[in-house]
């Protein structure tokens, strides 16, 4: 029987390489990723706010980060990451229906690098739980 898992602190319980072979990968990829309406909540209950004012804050960063990145600019929060526009070179590519080669243009690519303070942070807590 599958059970339904709708708070973030029920999926930390799971270990999903166990599950693999039972569900499919669109039920657990939903079961391990936080979409912007959990992020929301999440947002409220740490700040200690309500859902609505959560949902403007969370809009609000969006907003401006995505602003800043089209005037293009570079968005730093220390200890997160930077969030930056990265220049794509112009390229040869093929179309996979008819395996014709393509020529694709130089463009530019939303991208986000993380702080090293994250990454120490992440890798810290995935060592922690492989001593157990």
């Amino acid at each position: 029987m599958v059970e339904d898992f709708t708070s973030t602190s029920e999926i930390g319980v799971i270990n999903s390489s166990e599950l693999q072979g039972n569900f499919p990968y669109s039920y657990l990829r939903r079961m391990f990723v936080m979409n912007k309406t959990e992020l929301i909540s999440a947002v409220a209950q740490e700040a200690e706010m309500t859902k609505k004012d959560a949902e403007k804050a969370v809009k609000a960063v969006i907003d401006v980060i995505s602003k800043t990145l089209v005037k293009g600019e570079k968005v730093q929060l220390i200890g997160f990451g930077t969030f930056e526009i990265r220049q794509r070179k112009a390229r040869e590519g093929h179309n996979p229906a008819t395996k014709q080669a393509i020529k694709i243009p130089a463009s530019k690519s939303p991208a986000w690098r993380v702080s090293k303070q994250l990454k120490e942070k992440v890798n810290a807590k995935k060592a922690k739980k492989g001593k157990k």
